[in-house]
């Protein structure tokens, strides 16, 4: 019943105070890592990110340090780090602004995926859950208790997350998929050589969608991006510090320059030179 009777959202943004408070998409990346303080180091070094410590809500008792991902130029955060429970692997996970994440969580059941964790409730930010589509790439979605946070958008300085695409093995399972638990619709994009899809948070793009590609060892995920001012010279940083360079520096025509890199404990992160002449500026 809790599945037929709660609403397919159809997502909305609102202005306030010059943010752009975005729903339906991804507004936050976690980093799940089994090295903290390393992986504050790597990705300081490599994208020039600082972090601010936050400790819980104003006037609860203080709990462990969650540093906050802030990119350079004192710009707004748009992630974090936490300690990976004992025997999880180190990854990275995004976070998507949906209303009723019970609801949410309910209708992925039903359409063939899992609950990794959760639903659970955060002191002063709101309450999520991790879930898994059906060939198991996994995503968080939240409901925030207050205003809410902004999605990714022009102006953003280097270092900052600016698009999150899925890879998997049932390209039309997973439209299917999201459409009914996000609202999602999808969008052929015929820019490239390899057929691609845009996810669609009413007007707004809410993230890519491709079938997984002759080869390739991951398992289906969702992969999170970052534009930095030089993709090549990014990469060859990575493996420098440790870390390691899966696939690129490549071209997508009217993106830019794309690789997918590793961090020392292996978890993956896609990073992109924009073409300023083309899509990719935007």
């Amino acid at each position: 019943a809790l599945i037929h009777e709660a609403p397919i959202y159809s997502p909305t943004t609102i202005d306030l105070e010059g943010h752009t408070l975005s729903s339906g998409r991804f507004v936050w990346h976690d980093l799940v890592t089994t090295d903290v303080e390393g992986a504050k180091r790597f990705y300081g070094e490599l994208l020039d990110w600082t972090y601010i410590d936050w400790t819980g809500p104003e006037g609860a008792p203080a709990g462990p340090a969650y540093p906050m991902i802030q990119a350079a130029g004192g710009a707004m955060p748009q992630g974090g780090i936490m300690a990976a429970q004992a025997g999880a692997p180190t990854h990275w996970i995004g976070h998507v602004s949906l209303p009723g994440v019970d609801e949410v969580a309910a209708r992925a059941v039903a359409g063939g995926g899992r609950i990794y964790f959760g639903p659970n409730d955060i002191p002063g930010v709101g309450r999520n859950v991790v879930l898994g589509d059906p060939a198991g790439a996994a995503f968080s979605v939240i409901t925030f208790a207050g205003e809410g946070m902004p999605a990714p958008g022009p102006g953003q300085p280097a270092g900052s997350f600016v698009w999150d695409e899925l890879t998997t093995t049932d390209v039309e399972g997973a439209k299917t998929f999201y459409a009914a638990v996000t609202g999602w619709s999808a969008e052929s994009w015929d820019g490239g050589d390899t057929p691609y899809a845009m996810f669609k948070a009413g007007d707004d793009n809410a993230g890519g969608l491709m079938a997984r590609p002759d080869g390739m060892q991951a398992p289906p995920l969702w992969l999170g991006y970052v534009w930095v001012a030089d993709a090549a010279a990014t990469a060859a940083r990575a493996k420098e510090l440790g870390g390691a360079v899966h696939a690129g520096p490549f071209t997508v025509p009217t993106i830019g320059e794309i690789a997918i890199i590793g961090d020392p404990q292996g978890a993956a992160l896609g990073i992109i030179q924009p073409d300023p002449a083309g899509m990719g500026a935007s």
